[in-house]
C-alpha cells in the first residue's frame, strides 16, 4: 500500500459496514517509539457515490460506473449501475474490451471503438485508473445516442438537398419561358405575315 506520510498508509476504498465505501488509512500507535497498536480512520465515500449515481446532464444512457476488484476476480460496482445489472451490484465480465475492464488494468483514455460495457452494448467511453485506491472510473454513452445528431445531420443534409434541387429545376423552368414567350411572339407574326396580314409586327419591348 503506498504510503502518504511519515507511517501513514492508504488501505484503499472498501465497503463500508453501512453500505456505502469508505476510504480507509492506517498508522501504527506508538509510546516512547515501541508500537502499541493500529489507528485505523475510515472516512465515508457516500458522496462519491452518490455523484455517480446522478445521471444529470447524461443523457438517456449515459453514467458514471465506479468499480473494484474483488479478491476473487469479480468486478465490484461501488455506484449502482443505471441500466439493468445485478443487485448486490457485483459482475464477472469476461470481455477485455469492456471499458470498466481496461481501465481496473490502469488504462486512462477514450474509446470510440470495439467498446462494450457491462450489457454488451457498444459504447463510446473515457476510463480512469486509480490503483492507489484500487478503483477505476467510467464514464460512458451508448454509441447509438452519441451518433444520433450525426445521423439527423445526414437526413437534414438530404432534406436540403432535395428542397435545393427542386427549387433550381422549378427557376430554370420559370427561366425557360420567360425567354421562350418573345419567341413564340415572333412565331406568330410570322405565321400571320404568312397568311397574308403583311401589317402584323411584333412588339418592341426592350
Amino acid at each position: 500500500m503506498p504510503t502518504l506520510a511519515e507511517g501513514v498508509r492508504l488501505l484503499g476504498l472498501v465497503s463500508g459496514d453501512v453500505g456505502a465505501p469508505e476510504v480507509r488509512y492506517a498508522t501504527a500507535i506508538r509510546v516512547d517509539t515501541s508500537p502499541v497498536g493500529t489507528l485505523v480512520v475510515r472516512m465515508s465515500a457516500g458522496d462519491l457515490v452518490a455523484l455517480a449515481d446522478d445521471h444529470s446532464g447524461l443523457g438517456r444512457t449515459g453514467e458514471v460506473v465506479i468499480a473494484t476488484l474483488d479478491g476473487a476476480g469479480e468486478i465490484s460496482f461501488l455506484s449502482a449501475p443505471r441500466h439493468a445489472g445485478p443487485s448486490n451490484r457485483v459482475l464477472t465480465i469476461a470481455d477485455e474490451n469492456a471499458p470498466i475492464v481496461r481501465a481496473l488494468q490502469g488504462a486512462d483514455s477514450t474509446f470510440y471503438e470495439n467498446t462494450c460495457d457491462y450489457r454488451n452494448e457498444p459504447v463510446w467511453a473515457a476510463t480512469r485508473a486509480m490503483p492507489e485506491l484500487g478503483i477505476a472510473l467510467v464514464v460512458k454513452f451508448d454509441r447509438s445516442e452519441r451518433e444520433e445528431p450525426l445521423s439527423d445531420l445526414r437526413v437534414t443534409i438530404r432534406e436540403y438537398a432535395v428542397a435545393l434541387a427542386s427549387f433550381s429545376l422549378l427557376i430554370g423552368i420559370l427561366i425557360g419561358l420567360r425567354f421562350a414567350a418573345p419567341i413564340h411572339a415572333l412565331v406568330d407574326v410570322v405565321e400571320r405575315i404568312e397568311a397574308g396580314d403583311l401589317k402584323a409586327r411584333a412588339p418592341v419591348r426592350s
